[in-house]
């Protein structure tokens, strides 16, 4: 096999068969560097990452300054997970080109796959910079923006991409998402509307959200359906459809909605919460005490979980137990207002009365307004 013929057949996408041809071209010329990049390149999309490291470390030492070749040997570390050896790589690539924007564009991924959110933005907008139509690069400076709250920024940066790519699907549906987070709701929805065309459920969702918002209710109730329609095992959009059905007093059909979303996604914890709201409006208090503890394990929920059993723990008399739940809360969330008054009743009814009154006294700390705390302070000062 000549070397048109892998070629065309890498170019149509066989990678097998132009990897077995650049094979052979190579017994044929073993000094080739040309030759060790490309079959270096075709192991790597064929996943033999080691493979594909092995003969792109080759094709560097054969060219030394080429500085393209380091940069596919860096996206190999980086695809297996070697993050340090891929950092080194793309430095020495900048080192041969200080203006390659594929380096930082591939550095501010490594430090993106780290959790260096700072480093990567700061990769990611040198990159776009060194190359103004690198879309790409701005698009994940837009995310990482997005990420950070910086909504503004990425606002801006996924309008540009939009300049180059008018047709790039993700940055209509980021940049709709940063357009609502920034309370932009209906520049966002038209934004979300142009990625339609790309059949995600998440943007038929996210609009259902946004309509939600404006209290646009049957339309938002059919933006959900029609992400059900997309992928019916989207338990997202019935946890939604339940939030709506709650909202707007159809407990049992909303129940039912939460429950699907956690048949589909048993560790939904957001669903866990939904659920055990209606329960405790029902009285159902050890079911909503089984979702508020299923909640527990996710770090962002978990100060209202532990808030919500200690007031269902309270209603079932169980005070230890809702003691213990409420000082969970303060120790996650020590200006807790509304925690620190119910441990002072329920410090009360147990008679730990010095243990009342400092929680009476930090709530007023904290909220010296507080009537009921005002009240039961000097109730039990009186005593």
């Amino acid at each position: 096999m000549d070397m048109p013929t892998a070629l065309g057949h890498h170019r149509a996408g066989r990678v097998a068969e132009a990897a077995e041809g650049y094979a052979k071209l190579l017994l044929a010329d073993p000094g080739n560097a040309d030759i060790f990049h490309l079959l270096g390149l075709a192991l790597s999309e064929l996943g033999d990452v080691p493979s594909a490291i092995m003969f792109l470390t080759q094709a560097c030492s054969l060219r030394p300054t080429q500085s393209n070749y380091f940069l596919s040997l860096a996206a190999a570390y980086a695809k297996s997970k070697q993050f340090d050896e891929a950092t080194q790589t793309y430095a020495h690539a900048l080192s041969i080109d200080p203006d390659s924007a594929y380096a930082y564009f591939g550095m501010g991924n490594i430090m993106l796959a780290m959790g260096n959110a700072d480093e990567a933005e700061q990769c990611f907008a040198k990159a776009a910079g060194l190359k103004d139509d690198f879309f790409e690069a701005r698009y994940n400076l837009a995310n990482v923006q997005k990420s950070q709250g910086e909504c503004g920024k990425a606002i801006e940066n996924y309008r540009h991409v939009l300049a180059v790519a008018p047709d790039f699907g993700d940055a209509h549906h980021n940049l709709g998402s940063a357009l609502h987070r920034a309370g932009r709701l209906d520049e966002a929805l038209s934004s979300y509307r142009h990625a339609l065309p790309f059949g995600w459920p998440e943007t038929h969702n996210n609009i259902g959200n946004i309509l939600q918002e404006q209290g646009l209710f049957d339309e938002a109730l059919a933006s959900y359906r029609s992400a059900l329609t997309v992928r019916p095992d989207y338990a997202e959009a019935h946890n939604n459809i339940g939030n709506l059905l709650h909202r707007l007093g159809e407990r049992a059909a909303a129940m039912e909605e939460f429950r699907e979303a956690l048949r589909l996604s048993p560790d939904y914890a957001v669903a866990h919460q939904n659920l055990g709201d209606l329960l405790m409006g029902l009285d159902e208090l050890d079911e909503a005490i089984y979702h508020y503890e299923r909640v527990l394990a996710d770090p962002t929920l978990a100060v209202r979980a532990s808030f919500q059993l200690g007031v269902a723990k309270t209603k079932k008399n169980d005070l230890d137990s809702a003691r213990r739940s409420f000082q969970m809360t303060i120790a996650n969330q020590a200006d807790h207002v509304d925690a620190l008054f119910n441990l002072g009743l329920v410090n009360g009814r147990m008679l730990q009365l010095e243990e009342a009154e400092r929680c009476y006294r930090e709530v007023l700390r904290l909220a010296p307004d507080h009537v009921d705390a005002h009240i039961n302070l000097s109730a039990l000062l009186l005593d």
